[in-house]
């Protein structure tokens, strides 16, 4: 079923023609473009969560479930690596989802079941007591929230898509109370609207809305009404298609009646080669496909038709990118673990912050080939450098933003400072071949600025080293990340090529004191 469904999103796509950016050729004027970055100081667009920038595990890596063509293998919690690396993104969520969460069993006895075996009818595979503990043993090590995603599949719902049955989940909730494990949210169902195409059963928007309103009761008859909601973790990605049914979201949050604390939404502008149709399918993901506008850009319609239905059904709710990378299905090799899927990254989490997206997961923190982390040395991919210093320098507090014509080749986005009150931080990112003299407008004259240019070694987009400021980022022995220091320099400055840019201003923003920053 799942294969007639992407076959068919792309007889439909190249019948309709997808949307092409060309990237800018090499300039060839001698002078370099001048590009001016126009911002206010006063005028705040979006204050997000100190877990805005978070990260994801599959469920598929607790429970050792194949996925992908083994793309995943078991996760191995307890690598003191690991745990130094994944602690430089605090304060982050770390979500726990995928496909096979809705087709897992709580397993909390003592007795281990074999895979596949003695599991009731509608779950195949188990989880227990050991894979719990050691998930939470390392968000609480860590400082990363776990946000769990409850079987919302064919088991807890007597194999007809009928109402929720939360015994098997009320059991897991009250382990991790017993056990002393924090909890951050919960989630229900994973990409819903693609039940029908994962297991030839379809689910309808109002039943899974009421369903949130089951879970809600279950948390407050476990003591844990402070415990976040989020979902309902719809996929907008398929192509042309969309959320396939119309706005099953809005259903869903709809009939949920104000129990959703945080609406999720699901987005990868590419696919991989593991994903079904990959012979004819116009968005494998590629190097030059990876740093185009119109990959960078492909998500907007899907938060503005996730943002009308919070505003339509639900205005106390906030935005979520609940699970995202630049390619589904794994991930791409030499593409999404390298340079060019950092530059499209840092313009997805500017771009997010600006439309008032308050989170975004990036899937995932190891492991696959989109892993921030290479799961097999714990080396870190490039996202990762960027995901680093992004929550080091950029503070929660956006600010409005304007490139003007330059858009396409270059995107530039402005934030408070969250290490200066009154500073001002532009997350900048140039998808082209030339460089461009970057000046801010507001910025006093012959300002001066910290820089931190992020670029990969030789210009090669497929890189999985990064250099900053021209010097090579590496992990010591122990995990520690080296100091990132920065470069003064004068402005205008020139950005390179293929290049990624955070550029720290003394601006005496009115907005950037306070909590705001």
């Amino acid at each position: 079923m799942k294969q007639l469904l992407c076959y068919a999103a792309l007889v439909i796509a190249i019948w309709v023609g997808p949307e092409v950016h060309a990237i800018p050729v090499p300039n060839s004027n001698a002078e370099t473009d001048l590009l001016t970055v126009e911002f206010s100081g006063d005028e705040v667009v979006s204050v997000s969560s100190l877990e805005f920038l978070s990260v994801a595990v599959d469920a598929s890596q607790i429970v050792d479930a194949d996925q992908f063509n083994h793309t995943f293998s078991r996760m191995n919690w307890s690598r003191p690596l690991l745990i130094s690396l994944a602690k430089n993104l605090a304060p982050a969520v770390l979500r726990i989802g995928g496909t096979n969460a809705d087709k897992i069993y709580y397993n909390l006895s003592s007795a281990t079941l074999p895979p596949g075996q003695g599991l009731p009818e509608g779950y195949t595979l188990a989880m227990q007591p050991s894979q719990v503990d050691a998930l939470f043993q390392f968000g609480a090590e860590t400082g990363l929230g776990i946000v769990f995603g409850l079987n919302g599949g064919p088991g807890p719902r007597g194999g007809d898509m009928g109402p929720w049955d939360p015994t098997n989940a009320k059991a897991f909730l009250a382990y991790i109370a017993e056990s002393g494990f924090e909890l951050a949210g919960v989630q229900l169902s994973n990409e819903p609207n693609l039940f029908l195409a994962n297991f030839g059963k379809y689910l309808q928007a109002d039943t899974l809305g009421a369903d949130f309103k089951t879970l809600k009761e279950l948390m407050r008859s476990v003591n844990m009404t402070n415990v976040q909601i989020y979902g309902p973790d719809v996929a907008m990605q398929i192509p042309v298609l969309g959320q396939v049914f119309p706005d099953y979201l809005g259903k869903v949050v709809k009939h949920s009646e104000h129990t959703i604390d945080s609406v999720t939404f699901h987005w990868y502008p590419l696919e991989s080669d593991h994903c079904p149709a990959k012979s004819i399918d116009p968005w494998i993901a590629t190097t030059r496909k990876s740093i185009e506008y119109s990959t960078a850009s492909s998500i907007d319609s899907a938060v503005h038709k996730s943002m009308e239905s919070v505003k339509k059904y639900d205005t106390q709710a906030k935005l979520w990118l609940g699970e995202g990378a630049l390619a589904c299905c794994g991930g791409q090799e030499n593409v999404t673990n390298a340079f060019a899927s950092t530059i499209w990254y840092v313009d997805l989490l500017g771009r997010m912050a600006a439309k008032g997206v308050n989170g975004v997961v990036r899937q995932v923190l190891s492991g696959g080939r989109y892993g921030i982390i290479d799961d097999a040395n714990l080396y870190p991919n490039p996202d990762f450098w960027a995901a680093v210093l992004w929550k080091n320098i950029v503070g929660k507090t956006a600010l409005h933003t304007s490139t003007g014509l330059f858009e396409k080749s270059i995107s530039a986005y402005t934030h408070c400072s969250a290490q200066t009150a009154g500073d001002i931080v532009i997350a900048a990112v140039n998808r082209g071949h030339d460089p461009y003299d970057i000046s801010i407008k507001g910025a006093p004259e012959h300002s001066r600025a910290l820089l931190w240019e992020l670029t990969a070694p030789e210009g090669d987009l497929s890189s999985r080293q990064v250099l900053l400021n021209g010097k090579l980022l590496s992990v010591s022995p122990g995990g520690a990340l080296p100091h990132f220091s920065p470069s003064v320099v004068n402005l205008p400055f020139t950005m390179s090529p293929h290049s990624i840019a955070f550029l720290s201003v003394s601006v005496n923003a009115t907005a950037c004191y306070g909590s705001n920053i």
